[in-house]
């Protein structure tokens, strides 16, 4: 029987701690160097709940807030994709890749809507359609905020 790694073990028993103690996704974030958030826009700027799958390492948990805003906990090494459907605007797809020190997401130029992304570490520099298609972290547990234009 494979033995499990001792890093997810750890992010698995803060996470229990930090739920069984009301705090909320965001928090777990926050306080994880070893896992990533990606936060989705409210649901009033969406179509439809976005998709996302791993293809590697997996989706921990998540969580919708009040006005409908998803929160995904990602452990780190993991790579997948989010597909998003903004009311104004259409449809993307984001491919990520959250590493230790090292983490990515490029734009599927597939679908060209108006959503966009950007690493928490630097807010001020989005990926989408009509922009840069990609984004490059080397910052610790670093977490991903997608957004649609309204």
């Amino acid at each position: 029987m494979r033995s499990m790694n001792p890093t997810f073990i750890a992010l698995c028993a803060f996470l229990t701690a930090a739920l069984a103690s009301a705090s909320t996704l965001p928090q777990v974030c926050n306080g994880a160097k070893d896992a990533h958030c990606l936060y989705t826009p409210i649901a009033a700027y969406r179509t439809q709940d976005p998709e996302i799958k791993a293809t590697k390492g997996a989706i921990v948990s998540q969580e919708r807030d009040p006005v409908g805003s998803i929160t995904y906990l990602i452990k780190d090494g993991t790579a997948g994709q989010l597909t998003i459907f903004c009311h104004d605007g259409g449809g993307n797809k984001f491919l990520f890749d959250f590493g230790q020190g090292a983490s990515s997401i490029v734009v599927d130029s597939v679908l060209n809507g108006n959503a966009k992304v950007y690493l928490n570490d630097n807010p001020g520099v989005y990926a989408g359609i009509g922009q840069t298609l990609i984004l490059r972290s080397n910052s610790v547990g670093v977490d991903a905020t997608v957004t649609c234009p309204h």
